[in-house]
């Protein structure tokens, strides 16, 4: 399990990307928990810290995780909304 120092938002199952010095990787995520082991559904924004397996191959040892926008999100993300 890596660590993530959560900054905006983000779910299970919503997609992502990991931005990493050898190259970007689009995920979703099944599984995420909390430092007590307890899963989570949503990491809730700044301040949490959650634990999830990447997939295999995936060296995260300087990335950075960005939410992907699907068309749904795209007029809240426009106009400065959360999803």
């Amino acid at each position: 399990m890596v660590e993530i120092e959560v900054k905006n938002r983000f779910a299970i199952g919503q997609p992502l990307q990991l931005m990493t010095t050898r190259g970007n990787v689009d995920l979703r995520l099944d599984h995420m928990e909390n430092a007590e082991g307890t899963a989570m559904m949503v990491a809730p924004g700044a301040g949490y810290t959650v634990y999830a397996r990447l997939p295999d191959g995936v060296a995260p040892e300087q990335a950075l995780l960005v939410r992907l926008f699907d068309e749904a999100d795209a007029p809240r993300a426009a106009a400065g909304g959360c999803a």
